[in-house]
């Protein structure tokens, strides 16, 4: 079967690297926070904590925008597998001579 909408599985794929650099750069930010600035304990924490929940919450939301996109890829495919399918059976039914008529 032909493969259709080579743009959206390109998007896939940046998507989920874009995902991975999200997280890395979130990495970068909380070991930063934690050996930077000279600050206090409690707003090295909260850097640190907003930095990997900052991570997370991306990393999530490309790799479900990611998820979503293959999803609707994935239907497409199955549908017109499903229509190629049923015209099939619809030819075949109209070649063999009806029985018990």
């Amino acid at each position: 079967m032909e493969r259709r909408y080579p743009v959206l599985r390109l998007s896939v794929k940046v998507l989920r690297v874009l995902a991975w650099i999200a997280v890395a750069v979130a990495a970068i930010f909380a070991v930063v926070g934690a050996v930077g600035p000279s600050m206090g304990g409690i707003e090295r924490l909260i850097v640190i904590g907003a930095a990997i929940l900052y991570g997370a919450l991306i990393f999530g939301l490309l790799m479900i925008y990611a998820e979503l996109l293959r999803v609707a890829v994935d239907i497409e495919e199955n549908t017109r597998g499903t229509r190629s399918a049923v015209e099939a059976l619809r030819a075949e039914r109209a070649e063999s001579p009806a029985s018990g008529a």
